[in-house]
């Protein structure tokens, strides 16, 4: 069984792992607010993850070893999310008066139906949904399962830096808790229940739609903010590095707006409407009624007001840690610039603090 559904009691270092960076979060909880305790991100070497595998588990090790030197949490048990795409889930039913112990030697058996690999070569985990639909006298249960490999070795490399990880999460899972700590960004949440989050990464953008704060919804299309620094370093003859900062800082030529910018805004929309337009097809569902932007290229210059206007839904950029406290070391710049990039480290974190 991997813990990907059970309560975790030591604190946790949240530690959202991408083919271009390593973030990491250390939060505490008093009463019903949280303070952010520690936090870091510190880019990877190219190749280091290649198609969402982690392919140099050294380079990984080094960049986490740095990360912690420099921010110094107190915690050294982390949590790690995997992609969605790597996770078989499987809702079952099972007899209502299975106990937990009979219900992980039925999750073995019943796994065997479902999943397409030796029970040796995956890690599983379950969680009670509670009574089924179909039958009174059975429970629905979700089955998770994750091919061991595919997390190995990133466990390895965290452990090679001193960390022990405690919890495997899966990305759904941690922006859905992590949805939680948006409502104060969400006008008229009361109004609005289901709310469109777009993580716009480097090199994907995931969809996840929420109703009353549970996903019914996700969808991953291959497109991210990394095409727009490549499109600066192709146009102005820049390297991966140069581009990336002149993208967060600014300082190109006048044409930049009109040549780059302004056509990758238009492909984000495209991109947006297009998985919009399968969620609805793909569901009861026909309107969302907030969309908030995350990941890196969430604050590219006007995009979120360009899609509220093309698209007529309120939109919004992620800030997680709007309502949370700060310890005094925390770099406030850094922090600022990064926080539409943290739901997923926050959800990790808040697993400290939280039920699956």
């Amino acid at each position: 069984m991997f813990n990907l559904f059970r309560t975790a009691t030591p604190i946790l270092l949240g530690i959202d792992i991408s083919p271009a960076s390593v973030k990491l979060l250390e939060l505490k909880k008093t009463n019903n607010s949280y303070r952010v305790e520690s936090f870091g991100v510190a880019p990877l070497p190219p190749n280091t993850i290649i198609e969402k595998v982690v392919k140099d588990p050294r380079a990984l090790a080094r960049t986490v070893q740095q990360l912690i030197a420099k921010v110094k949490p107190t915690a050294k048990n982390a949590a790690i999310a995997i992609p969605d795409s790597m996770v078989i889930t499987k809702v079952i039913q099972l007899d209502a008066s299975l106990n937990e112990m009979d219900i992980e030697n039925q999750i073995a058996i019943e796994a065997e139906k479902y999943i397409p690999y030796p029970l040796q070569e995956i890690n599983l985990d379950f969680s009670v949904l509670g009574p089924s639909n179909k039958d009174k006298q059975q429970i629905d249960v979700l089955l998770a399962a994750a091919r061991t490999e595919n997390i190995m070795a990133t466990v390895e490399a965290l452990t090679e830096a001193d960390l022990t990880v405690k919890v495997v999460d899966v990305q759904a899972y941690t922006m859905e808790r992590a949805s939680h700590l948006l409502k104060p960004q969400l006008p008229n949440y009361g109004q609005n229940k289901i709310v469109a989050i777009v993580d716009l990464g480097a090199h994907t953008t995931q969809l996840t739609i929420l109703d009353n704060f549970k996903t019914v919804y996700s969808r991953e299309e291959p497109f991210g903010g990394q095409q727009l620094t490549e499109n600066i370093q192709q146009r102005y003859g820049l390297t991966a590095s140069e581009a990336g900062l002149a993208k967060k800082q600014g300082g190109l030529p006048d044409d930049y707006q009109t040549a780059i910018l302004h056509p990758f805004r238009e492909t984000i929309i495209l991109q947006l409407r297009r998985a919009l337009q399968f969620f609805f097809s793909a569901s009861q569902y026909n309107e969302v009624h907030a969309i908030v932007l995350a990941g890196g290229s969430a604050k590219v210059m006007g995009l979120a007001k360009l899609i509220e206007e093309q698209l007529g839904i309120p939109t919004t950029v992620a800030n997680p840690l709007a309502e949370m406290s700060l310890s005094a070391n925390i770099d406030h710049t850094t922090l600022l610039s990064e926080s539409c990039s943290l739901l997923i480290c926050c959800g990790l974190a808040m697993r400290s603090f939280n039920h699956g």
